[in-house]
């Protein structure tokens, strides 16, 4: 199967994790939860590598430790609320060093009316806000990917801080007929790997 298009009957969760393989991504971290299952299935049919993690803080520690090795960014999959919450200590390590690490979690699709839901808080997106160079919501499925290929080229050409992305759990789990476009393969410009850069101190 051709990683770089979308299959149309595939969910969006599991479209994402295709996508990334489109754009070069190899070895995503996290902990599956009910919320992110979806992104988990893909996981495997793209041929991503998935590193366990014991705790989301833990993920989010080997994502940054991946990037900083490697020169490409880390992902990490997180889930609503809580899990989101435990990835802020490697999120805010990773801005202060400008490492590139990439954040999808899973998020509630309605908190207003609805009270009480199982990992839901306050304001999730402006919880990444904090330690991230931006924290944002995609809505459906092309937002989904121009905020992914968004990220991934601002870690090419702008100080590598972390991103954050949150996909709404119910639309993760429905089919989109909208299919990624292809990108080039991700890979450490020559003579800039992340040990040669330095970025002023702000």
């Amino acid at each position: 199967m051709d990683h770089k298009r979308g299959d149309p009957t595939r969910p969006l969760g599991a479209q994402i994790s295709h996508m990334l393989k489109s754009r070069g991504v190899e070895v995503i971290f996290g902990i599956p939860g009910v919320h992110n299952q979806e992104m988990y299935r893909g996981i495997e049919e793209a041929g991503i590598t998935h590193v366990l993690a014991r705790h989301e803080q833990g993920a989010g520690f080997m994502a940054d430790g991946y990037a900083r090795a490697t020169g490409r960014p880390g992902v990490a999959y997180v889930i609503t609320g809580p899990g989101l919450c435990n990835t802020m200590t490697p999120l805010g390590q990773a801005w202060s060093d400008s490492v590139p690490v990439l954040a999808i979690s899973s998020c509630l699709d309605e908190t207003a009316a609805r009270r009480g839901q199982l990992h839901q808080m306050r304001d999730q997106q402006a919880a990444g806000a904090t330690v991230c160079d931006w924290s944002l919501e995609a809505r459906d499925a092309a937002s989904a990917y121009a905020l992914i290929d968004r990220a991934l080229a601002e870690f090419a050409t702008l100080r590598p801080r972390p991103r954050h992305i949150q996909c709404r759990s119910a639309r993760s789990r429905r089919a989109r007929r909208l299919r990624p476009r292809s990108r080039p393969h991700l890979a450490p410009r020559p003579g800039r790997s992340r040990r040669q850069r330095r970025w002023p101190r702000s």
